[in-house]
């Protein structure tokens, strides 16, 4: 499937919360998965990851999303990092800085725990990478059984770091 059909299947899911996994094998789907959340969630995005690796996150579609969701009313971003942040993310440090957000560092002991990665987007979708290492991932815009129990997950490890 090119990029232009993986975009349009992926908003049709979002639109309608489609309870349905989607694949996300590349860095150009996570690319439209992670714009796409951006640009759909109404009040929250929770991040872990692990650098914010910019070879993802400086991506111009990605930043932009990011801006379009942290000035609309009422909207939180909460990030997680395993490491130090990738400092080839210079516009996305730069906005962060300017929205205040300062990303929770994961000490190495509560990282040793756990092996992967996922963003969630208010309470109904997710996108969850199993390896850490790795931009492949399963995504669910309508499971919010699973978007919840990974909430607390990312609760869970903010609490503990």
């Amino acid at each position: 499937m090119n990029t232009k059909d993986y975009e349009k299947k992926v908003v049709e899911c979002l639109n309608a919360q489609q309870n349905e996994i989607i694949l996300n094998c590349n860095i150009d789907h996570a690319e439209i998965l992670i714009k796409q959340m951006f640009l759909n969630a109404a009040h929250t995005v929770n991040l872990l990851s692990n650098k914010l690796d910019a070879n993802l996150y400086e991506r111009n579609d990605i930043v932009d999303a990011i801006r379009r969701f942290l000035n609309r009313e009422g909207t939180t971003l909460n990030i997680a990092i395993e490491g130090n942040m990738d400092q080839g993310s210079i516009q996305l440090i730069g906005l962060l800085e300017n929205h205040d957000i300062n990303p929770v560092r994961i000490p190495d002991w509560l990282k040793e725990q756990y092996k992967y990665n996922f963003i969630t987007m208010d309470d109904t979708g997710y996108r969850f990478e199993t390896d850490r290492e790795k931009h492949e991932a399963v995504v669910n815009f309508g499971d919010t059984q699973q978007t919840e129990k990974l909430n607390n997950i990312f609760n869970t490890i903010l609490n503990l770091a």
